[in-house]
């Protein structure tokens, strides 16, 4: 957090201007968002194609290494890596000609610095949802066990991860020049059509009535790799906002670390 500040993106040298392929549009979010909702909608348009949490990103950084060295790509090591993107996309989930890629990884909300530094000019789709329904929602989960996910194993971790990450976010929006466009959960289960509509004109995509229809859509897909498999096939409901309240009880403790980013981002703690 410390080292991304205004004056070391200002050091990183000049890139040349994106040409072909055109960047990856990406998708992120806090775990429990609704971000596998999100990519079934976008999966729903015939000139889209979703990556379903494909780590391209995530193994490009552990090739880099420290955050630091970010700033000390040359412009030909950034050409370079993005060419690796495409070569992974290639390998990985080949996109069809002329369609938009869409990347969907929640926490490469973390990975701001390195998006922006590969893809300058890439549009960020930004899933939000109420903190507490969000850090209850990852408690409650059944993740397959990984280092990532160990971090959900209690409230009291699962609410200070939060904090961190959403704390980066902040920072990377803070000093980068992000395209970035927030849905709400909650808005998009109320209202589905109105809450994404927006979201088609912001990517320059026309709109399809086809996005609409995200049961026949999540049928047709197959395999889903995240925990939200049984709920993406079934009708949007909104039960699941405001849910936290019945377990306010036991949630007390890390109210704290969760109030100001609900009170940050419009949402009520009555």
């Amino acid at each position: 957090l410390r080292e991304t500040t205004a004056e070391w993106v200002a050091s990183w040298p000049e890139v040349a201007p994106i040409s072909d392929p055109p960047s990856p549009v990406f998708l992120v979010g806090f775990p429990r968002s609704g971000t596998t909702l999100l990519d079934t909608i976008l999966m729903g348009h015939s000139g889209t194609h979703v990556l379903e949490e494909i780590p391209i990103i995530e193994n490009i950084a552990q090739k880099i290494g420290d955050l630091t060295q970010i700033a000390r790509l040359s412009p030909t090591e950034v050409a370079d890596l993005r060419k690796l993107y495409f070569a992974e996309l290639e390998k990985a989930a080949p996109a069809p000609a002329g369609a938009m890629v869409i990347d969907k990884n929640p926490l490469s909300m973390i990975r701001m610095p390195l998006i922006h530094r590969l893809f300058p000019d890439a549009k960020i789709i930004f899933a939000m949802r109420h903190p507490c329904d969000v850090v209850l929602s990852c408690y409650m989960q059944n993740f397959k066990p990984t280092e990532a996910m160990s971090s959900f194993l209690d409230l009291a971790n699962a609410s200070r991860t939060y904090d961190r990450i959403f704390a980066y976010w902040e920072k990377s929006q803070d000093v980068l020049p992000l395209n970035v466009h927030m849905l709400r959960y909650e808005a998009m289960v109320e209202d589905v059509e109105t809450e994404v509509r927006p979201l088609f004109e912001f990517l320059g995509l026309e709109w399809q009535d086809s996005v609409l229809d995200h049961q026949k859509t999540a049928k047709e897909r197959g395999y889903i790799r995240t925990p939200s498999y049984a709920q993406v096939t079934e009708k949007i409901y909104s039960s699941a906002s405001g849910r936290w309240q019945r377990y306010r009880k036991y949630m007390n403790e890390v109210l704290p670390i969760l109030e100001p980013w609900a009170k940050r981002f419009g949402y009520s703690m009555d």
